[in-house]
C-alpha cells in the first residue's frame, strides 16, 4: 500500500518527493492507458486537449503538484496548469460522463 512506503520514509523530504513522484509517474502511466494514449507522442502546444484531460484527472485523483505536471506533460509552469485546468473545470468538461467514469476508476 503506497502510504506504507510513505511512513517508512520518515521526514526525509528528498526521498519523500521521490516517492510521491514515483507514485504520480505510476499513475499517470495507468491513466495513459485507459485512454489508449502515448505519452512520448504528446502534442507540442502546451494546452492540447489530452494533456489537459490528464491533468484535470491526475488532480482529481492525486496530489499531484502543478509543477509536476507542466514538467511531465511538458505544459508550462504551474500557473499555466492551474489556469488551464481551471478553464477546463469551468467549460464542465470534468461533469462528462466520459471524465466521471476515469475518476471513478481511478479514484482510491
Amino acid at each position: 500500500m503506497p502510504g506504507q512506503c510513505f511512513e517508512l520514509l520518515g521526514s526525509d523530504s528528498a526521498a519523500l518527493k521521490q516517492a510521491r513522484a514515483v507514485l504520480w509517474e505510476e499513475i499517470l502511466q495507468k491513466i495513459a492507458g485507459a485512454l489508449e494514449i502515448d505519452l512520448a507522442r504528446l502534442p507540442a502546444t502546451k494546452s492540447a486537449e489530452t494533456k489537459v484531460l490528464i491533468a484535470a484527472l491526475m488532480q482529481k485523483v492525486t496530489s499531484v503538484s502543478n509543477r509536476w505536471l507542466g514538467e511531465r506533460l511538458g505544459m508550462g509552469g504551474p500557473a499555466s496548469v492551474s489556469s488551464l485546468v481551471t478553464r477546463f473545470q469551468r467549460e464542465g468538461h470534468t461533469n462528462s460522463p466520459e471524465f466521471q467514469s476515469l475518476h471513478s476508476r481511478f479514484a482510491s
